[in-house]
């Protein structure tokens, strides 16, 4: 490669970088697996944590990730999912679709314990789950570095289609709760698993789009490197869903389309708006649009943030790159 990742600077530059790593030997393996994990995953698309009439735990706080999903036996219907709190790994949501208890469909475990708690139906259950999980919660305020950024994260996930600053973007979920979705290139530019923050689902004359975000904390004003993140998961996610119309078919399934056409990817970047200057120079450096090889990603845009107290925060989308509105031969 010509450049190293962390001095890729324009869009076309990321492009080649990402489809290189995409198509190697080492992301090969985890790619594969990836794709099949995915098509099995389909029965569970759309399920709720319980029937819609008795929600007894906390949905705040908790992400769970189809990257650390496993099918623990697809005739059965079996599967297990990783639950985190501010990046944190607490536990695991344990999935068994053809149980004729609903109550035992969905048993939670906690972290190093072998026994489990039903997730939903359960009032006594459902009081222990809230003690672990606040205890958890002031566990991952304490240790966890990049706390604040886990909190922002969980406002945008939140706050899509609601804002008026965000209407008709969605956060593809599992069970309720906003995922984090797997590539094969992490964030140092490495064939290895990297995590899409959140992936949204944009809607556009009833076809589903969507944009990986690449959100940083209130502190991190690197716009360029969460440029280059977001569009090299962009690239990797693009080449990965859209290898055949199986995986492209299964894809779109898990992450809640109905259109059989090409998975279209764009990004974003969300910072905060202190930082406002800095995304106009990296987002210019890009050359969007000048590339001459094509554009796998079909739109960019940065949002910015600002907290206000404990739950509010004020979004406000860079003046030309709101992804929404700007194509590939717009923006800046």
């Amino acid at each position: 490669m010509a450049k190293d990742f962390a001095d890729l600077e324009t869009y076309e530059e990321m492009q080649a970088y990402a489809m290189q790593i995409g198509g190697g030997d080492e992301a090969k393996k985890q790619i594969k697996t990836r794709q099949r994990n995915n098509a099995r995953l389909s029965p569970c698309v759309g399920l709720p944590i319980s029937d819609g009439r008795s929600r007894l735990c906390p949905r705040d706080d908790v992400y769970f990730s189809t990257a650390q999903g496993r099918v623990l036996n697809a005739r059965k219907k079996r599967y297990t999912f990783g639950v985190e709190m501010f990046g944190r790994g607490i536990g695991s949501l344990r999935v068994n679709l053809q149980s004729e208890k609903p109550t035992e469909r969905y048993i939670f475990v906690a972290k190093d314990s072998a026994s489990g708690w039903e997730w939903s139906k359960n009032r006594a259950h459902a009081k222990e789950i809230n003690a672990y999980l606040k205890k958890q919660r002031e566990k991952s305020a304490k240790d966890t570095p990049n706390v604040q950024e886990r909190e922002v994260q969980w406002r945008l996930a939140n706050a899509l289609g609601r804002d008026p600053e965000l209407k008709g973007l969605k956060a593809v979920r599992w069970f309720g709760w906003p995922t984090e979705i797997g590539v094969s290139i992490n964030r140092e530019g490495r064939p290895a698993t990297g995590n899409i923050d959140i992936l949204v689902r944009r809607r556009e004359r009833n076809i589903a789009q969507f944009l990986v975000c690449e959100l940083k904390g209130p502190n991190d004003g690197d716009v360029a490197n969460a440029l280059r993140q977001a569009i090299c998961y962009a690239v990797a996610l693009h080449h990965e869903a859209n290898a055949s119309n199986e995986t492209r078919e299964s894809y779109r399934t898990v992450f809640g389309s109905k259109d059989g056409s090409n998975l279209q990817v764009g990004v974003f970047v969300a910072v905060h708006r202190k930082f406002e200057n800095d995304a106009k120079v990296a987002v210019e450096a890009l050359q969007f649009g000048k590339s001459a090889n094509g554009l796998i990603v079909d739109r960019i845009g940065v949002l910015l943030y600002d907290l206000k107290g404990r739950k509010a925060t004020d979004w406000r989308w860079l003046a030309g790159w709101d992804p929404r509105l700007v194509g590939v031969t717009e923006g800046g």
